[in-house]
């Protein structure tokens, strides 16, 4: 018997751990499929599974398909399934994979709906409007990264950090204007950083695991888990080990010192 599914996606891993985001798309997705499922002409369907992202991705660079529980969907649908969409710029934000996702699903007999939009996308003025917010949504996308690119550069040509109270590793603020400049004292770990990345050919995640197991056994503790949902996490996370990395490449490399020895957390 077909069944009719759900979609959810946040774009960010912090909107993913606080779930608000992901609570309230569930939350239309449900009541807009017990919606469908009251009417006379989807009375065969049975409800099925909302997939959730459960990690942030972003629908401008990752099509849906190459998202993990996107391409579980795709995988699991079968003839005269249904699909409800919370929103529709949470799934797409490219014309591009709407156009290709939506003609693939049609071939299979699936149905698309965008429950925010409420309306009859097997219709052609539902079909014309669906690419029309699609494409709207692709444009809001590039005119926020842009904005955002133009914000990042004019803050740098300034000397100030880049965003929020974090100058990001390898930095530090100085004075009252907050100027951005280099902190030498996390140098011998953004150096550790880069050789074991460069020269021992180590991934960003396997680099936080060997900074969070040295720092375990000098604070005599266990190792934090390198995904952690609740409390705090690791100070040395995979993502923190990457922009250490792309940071010291730009940090003039006269001005950093020489290790005499490799570096080892502190007393």
């Amino acid at each position: 018997m077909p069944k009719i599914y759900g979609y959810c996606r946040v774009s960010t891993d912090e909107q993913a751990r606080s779930g608000l985001g992901l609570e309230s798309q569930q939350y239309i997705c449900e009541h807009y499929i017990n919606y469908l499922l009251g009417c006379a002409k989807y009375t065969h369907l049975t409800p099925g599974e909302i997939f959730t992202e459960k990690t942030g991705v972003s629908a401008s660079k990752v099509d849906l398909i190459r998202r993990p529980e996107g391409y579980r969907l795709h995988m699991i649908l079968e003839e005269g399934d249904h699909v409800v969409i919370a929103k529709h710029d949470r799934c797409f934000r490219s014309v591009r994979d709407f156009q290709w996702t939506r003609p693939v699903w049609e071939a299979r007999d699936v149905t698309m709906h965008f429950a925010n939009l409420s309306m009859d996308m097997t219709t052609p003025t539902g079909n014309l409007l669906a690419n029309v917010m699609v494409s709207v949504a692709e444009w809001e996308s590039r005119v926020i990264s842009e904005r955002t690119k133009d914000a990042l550069e004019a803050k740098k040509r300034r000397g100030e950090a880049p965003t929020g109270d974090n100058p990001g590793p390898g930095y530090q603020f100085i004075g009252k204007r907050r100027m951005l400049v280099p902190n030498r004292d996390d140098y011998p770990i953004l150096r550790l950083i880069t050789w074991l990345h460069e020269r021992q050919g180590m991934s960003f995640a396997k680099i936080s695991d060997r900074i969070e197991q040295l720092l375990a056994e000098r604070e005599n503790r266990k190792p934090i888990r390198r995904v952690v949902f609740n409390g705090p996490g690791r100070k040395w996370s995979k993502d923190r080990c990457r922009r250490a990395y792309i940071n010291f490449a730009k940090i003039d490399q006269e001005d950093v010192p020489t290790p005499v020895r490799p570096w080892r957390p502190s007393p």
